[in-house]
């Protein structure tokens, strides 16, 4: 494992950091040793911003036509990286932009008991009619109505956060029901109703914000395609277990997607939506989320609308090999 060659390009990538080379170094025996021919790699060094690399490994063979030592080829992703993150942001905030005539409507309604609460204290006090158990009812509903804002300002914070790179294993149901808590109300308002159906509590790999972001993505433009030919229709998101999988499916009754649409709907840029509706981003940023994660997403029409899916291997238990864990 000793490094016999190193073009100027590496060089400009690990600079005359020791810390850098070994670590890299370092990486590609693991890799080496694993068989693993392809991997993403961060190199961190001190005093330096991450570097985020390609790394793929191929056999070197000397004059001989015997191997002898490998290839690393490292491509730096670092500025492709960046570029993408800035790209979720922007159609997470895009997304929250749409959501919050709907979000301001839904405050107004623990706002409205709070403020109720309050002028019906304010009478019963200075009526003379103010008793114990009226006064605790109606601060048990000031505190319900408090609880009621603070979780949905609570969702619409976290969605709105920037998304670290990092994996981490999460709960499927819980991530459905927070993306579903963001869009339920407003969505009612609009006579679109959505139902959750989930079975168990699965667990993934991925990030929860990102996760969370390709559900409404997908919900939205499920609302769009039933308010674009009717005043009202369903939505319905299920989470099933499929082997070592868990599929998360969110089918509508908006009429279906027109035969020359469907194949390209998770294509960058494509859009159906009228000029100023839609960036058309929205299907290729969930393909790529989903991609990251390991997993799947495809499209199909259903009688009455359309269905997408969504595949995501589930995490094994460590302590049982080949057993999905399930919490």
């Amino acid at each position: 494992y000793r490094l016999r060659f190193c073009n100027d390009a590496m060089l400009q990538i690990i600079g005359d950091s020791a810390e850098a080379s070994f670590q890299l170094r370092k990486r590609a025996e693991q890799l080496f040793e694993q068989g693993v021919l392809v991997d993403e790699h961060t190199i961190n060094v001190e005093g330096s911003s991450p570097v985020s690399l390609l790394l793929a490994m191929s056999p070197r063979k000397n004059d001989s036509g015997d191997e002898s030592g490998f290839w690393l080829l490292a491509t730096d992703l670092t500025k492709q990286k960046e570029t993408d993150s800035q790209l979720l942001q922007t159609a997470k905030l895009a997304t929250l932009g749409e959501m919050s005539t709907g979000m301001a409507h839904e405050l107004n309604q623990p706002l409205n008991i709070i403020k109720l609460a309050v002028n019906n204290m304010t009478n019963s006090i200075s009526k003379g009619r103010a008793t114990n158990e009226s006064m605790m009812n109606r601060i048990h509903r000031i505190d319900s109505a408090v609880d009621r804002a603070a979780s949905i300002i609570d969702h619409m914070r976290a969605f709105g956060r920037v998304a670290g790179e990092d994996f981490e294993p999460f709960v499927v149901s819980s991530s459905i029901e927070a993306a579903a808590d963001l869009v339920r109300e407003p969505m009612a308002a609009k006579g679109v109703d959505l139902s959750v159906e989930t079975e168990v509590r699965a667990r993934v790999l991925g990030n929860t914000i990102q996760f969370e972001q390709v559900l409404i993505n997908m919900i939205n433009n499920a609302r769009d395609a039933i308010l674009s030919h009717s005043t009202s229709g369903d939505i319905a998101v299920t989470q099933t277990l499929e082997n070592e999988h868990v599929i998360v499916s969110i089918q509508d009754t908006g009429g279906g997607i027109p035969a020359d649409v469907l194949p390209h709907i998770f294509e960058p840029f494509y859009t159906t939506k009228p000029v100023g509706k839609g960036t058309g981003l929205g299907g290729s940023i969930s393909y790529g989320i989903i991609q990251d994660m390991q997993g799947n997403i495809w499209a199909e029409n259903v009688p009455g609308g359309a269905k997408i899916s969504i595949r995501l291997p589930l995490i094994l238990d460590d302590s049982e090999s080949g057993v999905a864990s399930k919490v």
